[in-house]
């Protein structure tokens, strides 16, 4: 049934362009992430009845790739756009970033997901991503999960707080 899940739409840049559908079915698509030429879209599903990473030709959508194996959603491009990034859940408050190798010199070949680390870091957010890759590819910004045994004693708020580093520095 149309408008009951989520679907990834195309909202063009043109003036007075219309916004299309790209993908609409009655699974769930999510998280898009158009490669770095433009060419190709990862996003999550649950077509096969669990979150996975797939991709897709762009603007076509006419060929499906499995990009994950065993679930995974947040895809995310490497900057050269020949490696897809994306997470998946392995047990409460554990994450694991998985790299694929995408080769699109002639058919598009896929690599197998390896593993990169894993750690207590925050779930896979429906909307958006709870990552991202540095410009170089090489590191990645994750909001890592508070221990449960820690409880915050203590709280700073600093108010002003250009004026208050002039202060401190003496300007």
């Amino acid at each position: 049934e149309r408008g009951v899940n989520h679907d990834i739409w195309v909202l063009p840049f043109a003036e007075g362009a219309d916004p299309w559908s790209f993908l609409a079915t009655p699974a769930e698509e999510y998280q898009p992430a158009i490669s770095p030429d433009g060419r190709w879209l990862a996003y999550a599903s649950d077509v096969s009845g669990q979150a996975e990473v797939y991709l897709t030709d762009f603007p076509d959508g006419r060929n499906r790739w499995l990009v994950s194996a065993g679930g995974g959603t947040e895809p995310a491009w490497a900057p050269g756009g020949r490696e897809l990034f994306y997470i998946q859940q392995v047990a409460e408050g554990q994450v694991v970033l998985f790299a694929v190798t995408v080769d699109r010199r002639g058919e598009m070949e896929l690599g197998r997901p390896e593993e990169l680390f894993r750690g207590p870091f925050t779930m896979p957010m429906i909307l958006g991503r709870s990552y991202d890759v540095s410009p170089d590819g090489q590191r990645f910004l994750m909001v890592r999960r508070p221990e449960q045994s820690r409880a915050l004693e203590r709280l700073v708020v600093v108010l002003n707080l250009t004026d208050e580093m002039k202060r401190r520095v003496g300007e």
